[in-house]
């Protein structure tokens, strides 16, 4: 059996990085992308995942793009990967988002 150790995933927020902490303006669309550029397990699946459990977005295929709405309450979301038999064989860091100011505030 395959380890997967050779598979690459990429997901990001408006392009920022997975394990970023974005802070964008209140109702702000962000647009998440996830994609599996090495080693997709054939007949596997991608699902991109919230901080409460629900599946957002699923994708039979290496990768998707999905639109989510920033709010005041922080959300995080990641991508999981599962083989052909529904196992999951891969996971993300995942990216935090929450309403606010993206830029860093100066106090005097």
């Amino acid at each position: 059996a395959q380890n997967h150790s050779d598979m690459r995933l990429n997901f990001t927020a408006d392009g920022l990085v997975m394990g970023s902490n974005y802070r964008p303006p209140d109702g702000t669309q962000v647009q998440m992308a996830g994609n599996v550029s090495d080693a997709f397990p054939v007949g596997g699946r991608t699902e991109m995942v919230s901080n409460n459990g629900e599946v957002l977005r699923v994708a039979n295929g290496p990768s998707f793009t999905e639109t989510v709405s920033v709010g005041a309450d922080e959300r995080w979301y990641y991508l999981r990967v599962f083989n052909a038999e529904g196992n999951p064989v891969a996971y993300s860091a995942p990216i935090w988002l929450k309403a606010g100011d993206d830029e860093p505030v100066c106090s005097q």
